[in-house]
């Protein structure tokens, strides 16, 4: 195969009339091809036959040592170091990379936005979406195969997400999840100098929580503090001695998903 490489990346090939001095050559020998206007060149007989005319027609094309040189270290390798041919497969598509969702600011929401990851297969017909709100028992498809790679779902509680890729063999991908974390267990105020410090158990699949902070205890009147804690127990400083305060607390998973909230609990900062 290299061989037959290196003859190909010689192309020149001429056919000369020789006398009868070319009656010694025969097919295969080398010869070097010395004519005007250009520059000699190494060549081998391909072809030889005597002329009706007298004399001998030769077929020489260019070919010189190098065409039969061998390295091993360059020109030899390891079978199994070739790389495999992988084809593409229409009855297997991947599941989208990663799906997040629009994480909530207020205490009461009406739809929860979510939005995932493209897939990219010429195979990809659409994606299949569905949500599971925590009141209900069994996951609710949303509409049809969609083509974009968002929607707004109307829910007015904590809701769990999935998506997942159609292919149009009809083949589907796994489940891409944004499910609804746990919520903080236990929790407690405590009032410090300055301010209040919020105690509890953190969830396990979340990472932050949001704190809902009112001067009485009205849910519809509190507002999210600025801070999301990553851990508990978490100081709320900034008060003056004699304030009381109610807080409600909510975890966000990593994909933005939001739990219930939790609360209220109070106390008054020293």
């Amino acid at each position: 195969m290299k061989v037959e490489l290196e003859r190909n990346r010689r192309q020149r090939t001429v056919a000369f009339p020789a006398n009868l001095s070319a009656l010694r050559l025969r097919p295969w020998e080398a010869a070097t091809v010395a004519l005007d206007r250009l520059t000699p060149f190494p060549a081998r007989v391909t072809a030889w036959s005597l002329a009706a005319q007298g004399g001998v027609d030769l077929t020489l094309e260019e070919e010189d040592a190098a065409v039969w040189d061998w390295n091993p270290a360059v020109d030899e390798r390891a079978t199994g170091s070739n790389p495999a041919v992988v084809l593409p497969n229409p009855g297997v598509i991947a599941a989208p990379a990663s799906i997040t969702v629009e994480t909530s600011t207020t205490t009461a929401f009406a739809v929860l936005s979510l939005a995932w990851a493209a897939v990219g297969s010429s195979h990809l017909a659409g994606y299949q979406v569905e949500f599971l709100p925590a009141s209900v028992a069994a996951w609710q498809g949303y509409g049809g195969s969609l083509g974009a790679t968002a929607a707004a779902i109307p829910t007015a509680e904590p809701t769990g997400f999935r998506v997942r890729a159609v292919a149009r063999s009809g083949a589907v991908s796994g489940w891409r999840q944004a499910l609804v974390p746990a919520v903080v267990t236990a929790p407690t105020a405590t009032g410090i100098a300055g301010g209040i410090r919020l105690s509890g158990g953190f969830p396990a699949d979340a990472v932050r929580l949001q704190v809902f902070e009112a001067s009485s205890n009205s849910l519809a009147a509190a507002t999210k503090l600025p801070d999301e804690p990553t851990s508990l127990f978490w100081d709320r400083t900034g008060l003056s001695a004699g304030d009381t305060r109610w807080y409600w607390l909510r975890a966000v998973s990593a994909e933005g998903n939001v739990s219930a909230l939790v609360g209220p609990v109070t106390a008054t900062a020293l």
